[in-house]
């Protein structure tokens, strides 16, 4: 179990993300178990881990990692850019 775990805290590391999911009673998180999870874990939580040519994102990029983190974060999959947060979603 204690390798699992160092093994775990590298993987974390080697995506230079601050937080990495902590094992949950021993076992890696549902959202992360796979490859895929990963990909999408990191590029709705830190897509600047994955992307790492020079700074420079289009329109779609930035769109489409805002669409994943109020799906992610919110639950909300209906929305339009110029939608307020408060007014037009609903979000306290």
């Amino acid at each position: 179990m204690r390798d699992h775990r160092r093994q775990w805290e590298l993987v974390g590391q080697a995506t230079g993300l601050s937080k990495w999911p902590r094992l949950q009673f021993g076992s890696i998180p549902s959202d992360v178990r796979t490859v895929g999870g990963t990909a999408r874990f990191l590029a709705t939580k830190c897509p600047s881990a994955v992307k790492r040519s020079p700074p420079s994102w289009t329109r779609e990029e930035i769109t489409e990692v805002v669409t994943r983190l109020m799906e992610a974060e919110l639950g909300i999959t209906t929305f339009g850019l110029d939608d307020r947060f408060v007014q037009d979603l609903g979000v306290d």
